[in-house]
């Protein structure tokens, strides 16, 4: 999941092309448009609702938790909300200081909305996920088109906050644009539907126990599949001129491209549980090494986060300056490589991340029901 949003926020830094729809840089060499071909039906709308469906999974399993162990509900729902505003903190604090790519406030954004619906009857959680999806079928298009005919022409124009020469006047203005970017993140994508669907995964277990839910997840594997690469490939083709397309017929195409991608977030969700089903990771080196970076995600996430600002952010190294879509590639999976490196010393010396440790002392000091 990690690297996925590595290889998302990667080609955002990119100054040295012009920008194609989702901002993804267009041309360059049969090698980088293999890469943004990859990037636009693999990557792009599909990782966001990969983090918000194991978002909602992991929140209904540690409030469940927490009730099973005799923590009464109220400073159960207390202590999620707590996580949810340390999360937006987090975010703040990484968009203003490393990169405007954040993802942890509109998640910690999402855990506010939506927390109290972990504890509800399957029956009213179905009633919001539908209520939700109903929602998005009318902010989504409307986020698309925002992304075609203001932001996308601002970038081209202005410039990105991303590629600023001056890291103070880069600072300042991601501190005034967060917010408004929390908000365009929770009304644009369809996180609220899918974490939702997370809470319910997790009643069911069905991540806990694969082996008993083998079937589902073959069966959400391949259609999750077959309907993110269909709803990606028409985008796609416009991305890569093979076909014109108005900007407004572009803007739905976008919408489709969105909506698609909690398909393809289910599916790699499936897929992951079918690799590791019947598999402990013991003696496996890769796979602890994976699992070591999973118990230390936050750190994990704001070390490739500095990583990939400081290679290729102007003030910095400002490699984005000199690549083009195969080096922000290769510029994603060397920042996920080395914080998952970082994630493997610290489990070889038995230390937590610092972020994350950090996390659970502001979420769990003291709490009175």
């Amino acid at each position: 999941m990690l690297l996925l949003i590595a290889l998302a926020h990667a080609p955002l830094f990119l100054a040295a092309t012009e920008r194609s729809v989702l901002y993804r840089p267009a041309g360059g060499s049969p090698l980088d448009e293999a890469m943004t071909f990859l990037g636009l039906v693999l990557v792009d709308n599909r990782a966001y609702p990969l983090f918000a469906l194991l978002l909602g999974y992991g929140m209904a399993r540690m409030i469940g938790h927490q009730i099973s162990s005799g923590l009464a509900e109220p400073v159960a729902r207390r202590l999620l909300r707590r996580r949810g505003w340390f999360l937006l903190m987090f975010g703040l604090f990484n968009a203003v200081l490393i990169h405007a790519a954040d993802i942890l406030g509109p998640y910690g954004l999402l855990i506010l909305l939506v927390g109290w619906v972990t504890l509800a009857t399957d029956r009213r959680l179905w009633q919001v996920i539908a209520a939700s999806a109903l929602v998005y079928l009318a902010t989504v298009p409307a986020m698309a088109f925002f992304m075609e005919f203001v932001a996308h022409p601002s970038m081209a124009e202005d410039g990105s906050v991303f590629t600023m020469e001056s890291y103070t006047t880069g600072a300042i203005i991601r501190l005034f644009s967060w917010p408004i970017g929390v908000f365009l993140t929770i009304a644009g994508y369809p996180l609220i539907t899918v974490a939702l669907l997370g809470v319910w995964a997790a009643r069911k277990g069905i991540l806990d126990d694969p082996e008993q839910h083998r079937r589902f997840l073959v069966c959400t594997a391949l259609a999750g599949l077959t309907i993110s690469l269909g709803g990606a490939l028409p985008l796609t083709a416009v991305a890569m001129d093979w076909w014109s397309m108005d900007r407004t017929t572009t803007g739905w195409l976008t919408s489709l491209h969105i909506i698609t991608g909690v398909a393809g977030g289910l599916a790699y969700a499936a897929m992951f549980g079918l690799v590791c089903m019947g598999r402990s990771g013991a003696g496996n080196w890769f796979a602890q090494t994976l699992a070591a970076a999973g118990r230390r995600s936050l750190t994990c996430y704001l070390l490739q986060a500095l990583i990939l600002a400081f290679l290729l952010s102007p003030p910095l190294l400002g490699l984005g300056g000199t690549i083009h879509a195969a080096g922000a590639v290769a510029a994603g999976i060397l920042a996920w490589a080395v914080a998952v490196g970082v994630c493997r010393i610290l489990h070889e010396f038995d230390r937590a991340g610092p972020a994350d440790a950090l996390l659970r002392r502001l979420v769990y000091r003291p709490v009175t029901g």
